[in-house]
């Protein structure tokens, strides 16, 4: 039998530790950012979650403030690990709710949903 490397992706998709079309509150809802977005700056996106009423995390780390962890698309699903991600997948194993892990597009939609803004800082 060969081992087989289990990486943060494979636990994230073998365990569906993200959800398919996610429902996306802002309004008072913490979000935290992690890899590189295709859809802009980091500071773009932050400024779009305020403008609807929600929160940005309180520190750089994954935490039980933290409601959602949004996945950055470039590359991120190359990712063997990374702290933000490592951590909220942890928490997700251990069957803790927080955060929502949301793929970027999924974040990107909801945006867009919720009333279209420019998304440059």
């Amino acid at each position: 039998m060969v081992a087989r490397r289990i990486t943060i992706t494979t636990a994230i998709y073998e365990n569906l530790l993200i959800d398919e079309d996610p429902t996306v509150k802002f309004k008072g809802r913490r979000f935290l950012f992690t890899g590189k977005l295709a859809m802009g700056t980091r500071s773009a996106a932050e400024t779009a979650v305020t403008a609807r009423g929600g929160l940005l995390a309180k520190s750089k780390a994954v935490s039980s403030d933290v409601d959602y962890l949004v996945l950055g698309s470039v590359k991120w699903e190359e990712q063997q690990s990374g702290n933000k991600l490592t951590a909220a997948v942890v928490r997700r194993l251990k069957g803790l709710p927080n955060p929502i892990l949301l793929q970027e597009e999924d974040f990107v939609a909801a945006l867009k949903v919720t009333y279209p803004l420019p998304l440059e800082a």
